[in-house]
């Protein structure tokens, strides 16, 4: 019997990069919730962010946000997984010598960028409705844990940071692409599947009880928590290998047509 769904959203369960979400999944999560079953939003997106989404159930459910740096519900904060401050230095530094890439460090709370006048502000306010603070120095001017360091592109931030980027900070830290324009790096025992196990030993539930969907790269350490593992049918290939099942795409509301059929 499934007892705990989660799902990631951008790709997944809502547009890539808005705010826009198909009603219907509020009165499924009741449904599911009337029966026993539990639902997680599981994001690289900062925890405000997910809430506004989830408004009218957001006291229901439970948040993985950034990626896995943060697990909690509506009312308690269960973890938070800082990154040393040196760290986060270095890791500014080798961003800025990217050409066409922009940086937004991640706190509990909000995330973090250089200037209010920068597309990437102006995005991540408009369309992800995050709680933004421009700053005049990152990261020295950040008073907050900070739980991610996200590497901006416009076009492949995948591409931009594969010839010294990731060779040189996969060795030690967790770096996984969440979308064309993202890539997110965190602590090495930070994921989306460290958060989703420790949800699951809270709650006593089991990953034979749990299902889960994903489409990106930072969404497989999650899937492998889950026997009823998802790839939703515009995943990348990979995703689509380590999944057990196929979900429609995210365009054809895959994610909220399986919940239907497990109602």
């Amino acid at each position: 019997m499934i007892k705990l769904v989660a799902s990631d959203l951008d790709g997944t369960l809502v547009p890539d990069s808005t705010d826009q979400i198909n009603p219907e999944i509020y009165d499924l999560v009741m449904k599911l919730k009337k029966k026993g079953i539990r639902f997680v939003a599981a994001s690289g997106r900062q925890y405000k962010s997910i809430r506004r989404l989830f408004a009218p159930v957001a006291d229901d459910i439970f948040y993985i946000a950034e990626s896995g740096g943060v697990l909690r519900d509506a009312k308690e904060m269960y973890f938070a997984d800082a990154i040393p401050k040196e760290r986060i230095r270095e890791l500014v530094d080798d961003i800025r010598r990217i050409e066409d890439t922009d940086i937004m460090l991640c706190g509990v709370d909000n995330g973090y960028c250089d200037s209010p006048d920068s597309y990437l502000y102006h995005w991540m306010t408009e369309s992800y409705q995050y709680d933004m603070i421009a700053v005049s120095n990152l990261p020295e001017d950040i008073k907050e844990p900070v739980v991610k360091v996200s590497m901006f592109h416009p076009k492949c931030a995948e591409e931009a940071a594969a010839r010294a980027f990731t060779p040189k900070w996969q060795k030690t830290m967790q770096v996984s692409c969440s979308g064309v324009n993202w890539m997110d790096v965190m602590n090495a025992s930070t994921h989306k599947g460290h958060a989703l196990g420790c949800l699951q030993e809270r709650l006593g539930i089991a990953p034979e009880e749990t299902m889960v969907f994903g489409d990106n790269t930072n969404d497989l350490t999650m899937l492998s928590q889950a026997y009823h593992s998802y790839a939703i049918g515009n995943a990348r290939e990979e995703v689509k290998q380590c999944a057990r099942f196929q979900a429609d795409t995210c365009a054809n509301d895959g994610v909220i047509k399986v919940l239907r059929t497990l109602l």
